[in-house]
């Protein structure tokens, strides 16, 4: 499927702000220690589970608009 190239720049950006995002958030994660990593609460999830999130988000992004 072919879409517009006003479509497929707004998603290549998209999806570089995303990929910074998910890196920056990577490299905040090996900072902290594996169990605070693992600890959430009631209103704030570990930040293990939003990492996952973020990736999981990512891969779907790219299964529904692929480039």
């Amino acid at each position: 499927m072919l879409y517009p190239l006003s479509f497929r720049k707004e998603c290549e950006t998209s999806n570089k702000e995303l990929k910074n995002k998910l890196v920056t958030v990577e490299q905040n994660c090996e900072a902290v220690e594996t169990e605070a990593m693992l600890q959430g609460t009631a209103t704030q999830p570990a930040p293990c589970l939003m990492v996952e999130w973020a990736q999981d988000a990512w891969r779907m992004y790219h299964m529904l608009y692929p480039l």
